[in-house]
C-alpha cells in the first residue's frame, strides 16, 4: 500500500542533483522564516533541517544530557527514539520529566496536564485553522515539518516567543554544513523513491543544523503550495463531516483525518492504512485506541482518489 500520510516531494530535479550546487548565501532563509511567524502567529521562527533536527536542538540549547528524562507519547515513531536518545534519556510513562514532547497529531490538540518543566508542542504535521493559537500548553517551542505540510523533501521549522531560543537557533544554521549537504542528498533520494537504505540518518541528523541552499531553494517553491493545502483540506473536512459526522478540530488542520476502527465493518476493504495513534482529546493511549484508519485529504490526494475514499467508507460504514 502506498503510504499518503502526507504529501511526498513534488518539486524538479534541483541544481545540487545537476552537480550546480547552490550557495547558502545565495538563498532568503528571513523569507521562509517570516512567511511561518505571520502563519503561526509567533513572534520568532527558524529553519532547521527537519523537525528532528529541531527538537535535538532544543535540547542542547537546554543543555540536556543521559541524566535528563524526555517523556513522548507511547506510539511515537522509531525516529523520535533514535534522535532524542543520542542526547538524553527517553521515557513513555515518567511522572517527573524534565521535558515532555506533547503530540498534536493530524491537526488534533492534546491540552498536557503533567508538571514536566519543559514542553516542545509537537505539530510536526498541523496546519493553522481558524483562530489557531501556538503555546497552548505554554511550550518552549512548537514544531512543524515541512514536507508533512507542504510537500518539501526537506525542513523543520521551530516556532518560539523565546528570544534567547531563537538566538541560539539563528548562530546554530550554520554549523555542520558538510553533514548538512550529505543528509540533504540523502533526504532527498528518499522523498522521490522512497527508499527504505537511509535510516540510519536518524542519528546523524540530531546533530545537524545545516540546512543547505538546494533544500531551501525547493522550501521556498513549495511555499505557494501552504495555502492551496489549507483550502483543500478545509474543504474536505467539511464534506466529511456533513456526510458521516466526523468532527474535528476547528484550530488545526491535519493532512489526515483520522478514523476509528469501531466505526466499520469490513476495514480490510476500505484500502485505508492503519496506523497508531499519539495523544488527543479524544483519542488517548487506551488501548481500544490504539489503532485508527488514516484518511489522506491533503492537496495531492486527487479528487478521484479522495471520492473513490468516500465511496469505500459510504460502503463501510456501520449505520
Amino acid at each position: 500500500m502506498i503510504d499518503l500520510q502526507w504529501p511526498h516531494a513534488i518539486s524538479a530535479r534541483l541544481a545540487i542533483f545537476e552537480n550546480k550546487y547552490i550557495d547558502y548565501n545565495d538563498v532568503d532563509l528571513l523569507t521562509i522564516e517570516k512567511f511561518f511567524t505571520q502563519r503561526y502567529n509567533c513572534k520568532y521562527a527558524f529553519l532547521m533541517p527537519s523537525s528532528r533536527a529541531s527538537i535535538a536542538l532544543i535540547l542542547r540549547y537546554l543543555k540536556f544530557n543521559r541524566s535528563n528524562n524526555v517523556e513522548i507519547s507511547k506510539w511515537s515513531s522509531h525516529c523520535m527514539f533514535t534522535t532524542i536518545g543520542a542526547i538524553s534519556n527517553v521515557s513513555i510513562n515518567s511522572t517527573n520529566p524534565d521535558m515532555t514532547i506533547v503530540n498534536h497529531k493530524w491537526g488534533n490538540f492534546y491540552k498536557y496536564t503533567g508538571k514536566s518543566k519543559y514542553v516542545i508542542e509537537d505539530s510536526v504535521d498541523s496546519l493553522p485553522g481558524n483562530n489557531f493559537k501556538p503555546f497552548l500548553n505554554l511550550g518552549i517551542a512548537e514544531i512543524i515539518s515541512l514536507p508533512k505540510i507542504i510537500g518539501a523533501y526537506s525542513g523543520g521549522i521551530v516556532l518560539t516567543n523565546n528570544e534567547s531560543l531563537y538566538s541560539f537557533g539563528k548562530l546554530s544554521q550554520l554549523s555542520g554544513e558538510e553533514l548538512g549537504v550529505v543528509q540533504s542528498k540523502k533526504k532527498y533520494d528518499q522523498a522521490i523513491s522512497k527508499l527504505s537504505k537511509y535510516d540510519t540518518w536518524y542519528y546523524h541528523e540530531a546533530w545537524n543544523t545545516y540546512i543547505e541552499g538546494n533544500a531551501i531553494k525547493d522550501i521556498e517553491k513549495c511555499l505557494d503550495f501552504f495555502d492551496l493545502n489549507t483550502s483543500i483540506i478545509s474543504k474536505r473536512r467539511k464534506i466529511l463531516y456533513s456526510e458521516f459526522g466526523f468532527e474535528f478540530e476547528l484550530n488545526r488542520l491535519g493532512p489526515c483525518a483520522v478514523l476509528s476502527k469501531d466505526l466499520f465493518y469490513k476495514v480490510d476493504k476500505l484500502n485505508l492504512d492503519v496506523k497508531n495513534f499519539n495523544f488527543s482529546r479524544k483519542m488517548t493511549e487506551r488501548d481500544e485506541y490504539k489503532s485508527c484508519l488514516m484518511l489522506p485529504i491533503h492537496f495531492q490526494v486527487s479528487e478521484e482518489v479522495f471520492n473513490t475514499f468516500l465511496l469505500n467508507i459510504n460502503k463501510n460504514i456501520k449505520k
